[in-house]
């Protein structure tokens, strides 16, 4: 029997998660038909091209397939670039991969702007459906959707549990109405059932040619999804993930649960999301010509997620899975490539709006692996033998010191500076280690050797898509920490790109802030960097 608890997390997914897919019909066949003939055998065949997209690529790609590679159900590029690198043993190979998943997270940016703008535009178009309302110009309607962007961006502090409350029973509504409606309609034309055997695509792409082809990149608009709420949602998740990847910059995140760490605001990526979102509201003015440009970049994603999902299930030996998802693939590229001709008529704005999360990423990535190598961190062993001398002879600080370093064994010069050149050291020195772990789940702490008097190491293991409370797990483990020491680089250069990231690194939190740490204790070592 279906509880209280069950029904209200339908509810709320419908209006979340569900709402995605389910909200493209106001779209999708308008856009389709404004190009092609209202004929029986063009109806049929666009309805048959729809119901088996919707089964291949939403149904078999990502409900079975990407999502069973996963421990939870979990899905998308950064999943499967993490399942996929520990596999490869080719360091060219692993470049390729990471290159293909930055694509993926750019392409999907691209095209996360274009999903709102043309969701709330294609519904505030439906006025004009009103009578009185007919002669309503576009122009007030593009500012109809944009006060309703604005209001829909400006509430998302209040956190997705609220906001699925308040678009579940409307998308209730919703698909009661189309599902009324279709039974309907089916009454009155039950020949459309014939819609579900393929045989009625394939005859429509052989009659029509290359025409046929290019309705394509139409017909999958069905599957993209014109949901803003899930797209905003699943955006704050993804640039969580890039961040605990290390793909993003550190960004300011805001937990608006306080049962569920998973819900969270990035108001960052909310408010560039809507000013992005307005512009192209402004640019494009109508559904259907954003309509025209749409789908680009979400079949680049689903392609490139085709190609990963398959070489994952080919290193597995999953053969019959790596056959499918070699068909699954075919399929992703054949919309690709129909969906290239979008480019003149809008669709460029899809690959700029790309660019943009591409360039960070890749001057961010970039940045931090230079900025690294010019730390010149210290060896463990020449740390240890400074830190013995300096600990047996000078008066300690009581309490406990924090310090927090990515790899022990190469110690950071921050934590050299603050003991050596300031000689600064307390009674109990405890450097911090965050392991990030190959699987998206799971964290584990623990205390590892004793390094010298003094000095202990502890350990933090946790999946790439966790969101941890660090000072909580620190208690847990008995920590009471008097300061938190940590390193902060003033860069110096000449060079444009490394001028770039300097200030992406200003601009964006430190670590230690990034995981809420008690302000009153954090002390930041400053260390002057040339890049």
């Amino acid at each position: 029997m279906l509880s209280r608890e069950n029904l209200n997390g339908i509810i709320k997914s419908l209006g979340l998660v569900f709402g995605d897919i389910g909200t493209s019909p106001i779209y999708t066949l308008t856009v389709i038909f404004l190009f092609t003939e209202h004929t029986l055998a063009n109806v049929l065949g666009i309805l048959s091209l729809i119901i088996w997209t919707l089964i291949i690529v939403v149904t078999v790609e990502y409900a079975w397939l990407a999502m069973s590679l996963g421990q939870k159900g979990e899905g998308g590029t950064i999943v499967l670039r993490e399942i996929l690198i520990p596999m490869l043993k080719s360091g060219r190979k692993i470049s390729v991969v990471i290159l293909l998943s930055f694509i993926g997270i750019s392409l999907l940016f691209g095209d996360g702007v274009i999903t709102p703008a043309i969701s709330i535009l294609s519904a505030v178009e439906g006025l004009v459906l009103i009578p009185g309302l007919e002669g309503t110009s576009p122009e007030t309607l593009v500012i109809i959707a944009a006060i309703i962007a604005i209001a829909l961006f400006s509430i998302q502090k209040k956190g997705t549990e609220k906001i699925a409350w308040a678009f579940g029973p409307v998308m209730v509504l919703w698909f009661l109405s189309i599902a009324a409606s279709g039974f309907v309609s089916i009454l009155n034309v039950p020949a459309v059932l014939n819609a579900i055997n393929p045989y009625y695509a394939f005859r429509f792409l052989i009659e029509n040619g290359i025409a046929g082809f290019f309705v394509l990149s139409q017909v999958i608009l069905c599957a993209t999804g014109v949901a803003s709420q899930a797209m905003i949602s699943g955006m704050f998740s993804i640039v969580y993930q890039g961040i605990t990847t290390r793909v993003l910059p550190m960004l300011k995140v805001d937990y608006t649960s306080t049962e569920l760490q998973s819900q969270i605001y990035i108001g960052t990526a909310n408010w560039l999301l809507l000013v992005s979102v307005l512009f192209i509201m402004f640019d494009f003015k109508e559904s259907h010509r954003l309509a025209a440009a749409y789908g680009l970049a979400v079949t680049g994603t689903m392609a490139l997620t085709g190609i990963m999902m398959t070489w994952i299930f080919y290193l597995r030996g999953k053969m019959s899975k790596f056959a499918i998802a070699m068909l699954v693939t075919f399929v992703d590229m054949a919309f690709l490539l129909s969906s290239l001709h979008k480019i003149p008529s809008g669709g460029y704005w899809s690959i700029i709006l790309a660019i943009i999360p591409f360039s960070i990423i890749m001057v961010y990535t970039s940045g931090q692996k230079k900025l690294y190598g010019a730390l010149k961190p210290m060896d463990l062993d020449v740390f240890l033998g400074e830190y013995n001398r300096l600990y047996s002879s000078i008066n300690k600080i009581k309490g406990t010191a924090l310090f927090f370093a990515r790899d022990i064994t190469r110690i950071p010069p921050y934590i050299a500076n603050t003991m050596f050149d300031n000689n600064i050291v307390y009674e109990d020195n405890i450097i911090v280690s965050m392991i990030k772990l190959d699987n998206p789940f799971g964290v584990a702490s623990s205390f590892k050797e004793t390094l010298a008097d003094g000095l202990r190491i502890f350990e933090i293991r946790m999946g790439y898509m966790e969101m941890i409370d660090v000072e909580k797990i620190l208690k847990e483990s008995g920590i009471d920490e008097k300061t938190i020491f940590y390193g902060l680089e003033d860069i110096v250069t000449e060079n444009i790109i490394w001028k770039i990231y300097s200030t992406i690194k200003k601009l964006t939190p430190a670590f230690v802030q990034f995981y809420k740490l008690p302000p009153h204790k954090l002390h930041g070592v400053l260390s002057r960097i040339e890049m």
